[in-house]
């Protein structure tokens, strides 16, 4: 299915999407060697993700979600590494 979002707003949610994921990247690389050495589960990571209402970043807009095409939630934008 194509997109029927207008460019500009998709535009701005692709951008918004990358600045969660590069503001909540560098934290959680941090800490991934220390939940791979103690076995122990991202409870915290998972806390942000839903702080950022990341989990419903494919749900439709009227249905509470960002409505955010699956493209831009599968793409690097070409800005470099996220």
């Amino acid at each position: 299915m194509v997109s029927t979002i207008p460019q500009e707003k998709a535009e701005d949610m692709e951008n918004q999407w990358v600045a969660i994921v590069r503001e909540l990247g560098p934290a959680f690389a941090s800490q991934a060697a220390k939940h791979d050495a103690e076995g122990s589960f991202v409870a915290e990571n998972y806390e942000q993700l839903r702080q950022h209402k990341l989990f419903s970043a494919r749900v439709p807009e009227e249905l509470g979600g960002w409505g955010n095409p699956l493209r831009h939630l599968c793409s690097n934008t070409g800005t470099g590494p996220l």
